[in-house]
């Protein structure tokens, strides 16, 4: 289990893998209901800020 800076550090770290790896004008993030919209909403938020 990860508690809430864990995920948090993980989270950036994905995003920072999807910035390399990826043009993020074509990059799509899709989440699945219910838990994993959250999750793709955070992870735009980060791509976003970076």
């Amino acid at each position: 289990m990860l508690d809430g800076d864990a995920i948090s550090k993980a989270l950036s770290r994905i995003a920072h893998e999807l910035i390399e790896r990826n043009d993020s004008a074509e990059l799509a993030l899709v989440g699945i209901q219910t838990r994993g919209v959250p999750l793709a909403s955070r992870l735009r938020r980060l791509v976003a800020e970076r």
